[in-house]
């Protein structure tokens, strides 16, 4: 009788499928943000509500949606911790590490603190040139 082999997840060693254990695991897939365009950006200067509250939301909720999945992988009897085998010398070669860095959870960072008052104070800065010029294209005159 024949098995299939397997490869583990964590090390790269081929055995068969009895001697290898099936583990879930989740990694990072993605990840999504709100933002502003300058169609927004115009919707909001001419008063749409819409355009607006999407200005408001971005800058108040500047946090963003992480997706994962998880897939079915199989691990070696030693990397599990079950140890009904003689051990055997492990190489470590740049795709292990890279395997290994894969199944990692990544830490959740985003822009930081700094760079996003720095980007809102541009949008801000964009906002208040579009309607000076918005007013002066309609003819109110503004005092500054």
């Amino acid at each position: 009788m024949t098995y299939t082999k397997r490869t583990c997840h964590e090390c790269g060693k081929r055995d068969i499928q009895p001697n290898m254990n099936e583990q879930e695991i989740s990694y990072r897939s993605g990840s999504s943000k709100k933002s502003v365009s300058s169609s927004t950006v115009m919707g909001a200067l001419i008063g749409d509500k819409k355009s607006t509250r999407a200005i408001v939301d971005s800058v108040l909720n500047n946090d963003g949606r992480t997706y994962t999945r998880t897939k079915r992988v199989w691990i070696c009897n030693s990397c599990a911790g079950i140890e009904d085998e003689l051990p055997q010398p492990q190489k470590v070669t740049s795709a292990t590490k890279a395997a290994v860095a894969a199944t990692e959870p990544e830490k959740k960072s985003g822009p930081g603190f700094f760079k996003t008052v720095f980007k809102w104070f541009v949008y801000l800065v964009l906002i208040v040139a579009a309607w000076k010029m918005l007013l002066s294209l309609l003819g109110f005159e503004t005092s500054s």
